[in-house]
């Protein structure tokens, strides 16, 4: 009776560590897993920050420093097989629409210009937002001999695009 009390208190006690090392061992598990989803957020929002720092808030096109920065970075790499023309667009009497309809309506000009240039861009080419109303485009691939084409086919599209204010 003694021995079976004894065995009994043991088993009793083997399970009570048993337990105590399955609960510690699930809170480890927690842990682990908590901090797996926190690194995963983190690198999430570090890229989110990486990716906004680079974008023009109003227009959602590159920046100033991101759009010279893709610039140097592409044409440094530019070889015989590519050519890359730089286009600088600047919205004529701009100040204007702001004077006459506001700045809000002025923002939905500046998005809608832009765009419309995003539209009309090739692979490979990138538009950026110098400020106010100058906007930069990269293309790519361009002969010399269109260059003009080129350019005068941009200004025509936002020139006839009727600009709503919506």
């Amino acid at each position: 009776d003694l021995q079976v009390a004894r065995l009994n208190n043991e088993k009793s006690l083997n399970q009570h560590q048993f337990e105590k090392l399955t609960d510690q061992k699930r809170t480890y598990n927690f842990v682990v897993s908590c901090l797996f989803v926190l690194l995963i957020l983190a690198l999430i929002l570090q890229r989110q920050t990486r990716q906004k720092a680079k974008i023009d808030s109003l227009t959602c096109a590159l920046n100033r420093a991101a759009i010279i920065e893709t610039i140097k970075g592409q044409t440094s790499k530019a070889d015989e097989d590519f050519r890359y023309v730089i286009a600088l667009i600047d919205l004529d009497d701009f100040k204007t629409i702001n004077d006459q309809y506001g700045h809000p309506t002025g923002d939905l000009v500046l998005q809608q210009v832009c765009q419309v240039l995003k539209a009309k861009l090739n692979k490979g080419e990138y538009i950026g937002r110098l400020g106010g109303e100058e906007f930069i485009l990269l293309l790519k691939n361009v002969d010399e001999i269109d260059v003009p084409f080129r350019v005068q086919s941009l200004h025509k599209t936002i020139s006839e695009k009727p600009y709503d204010g919506k």
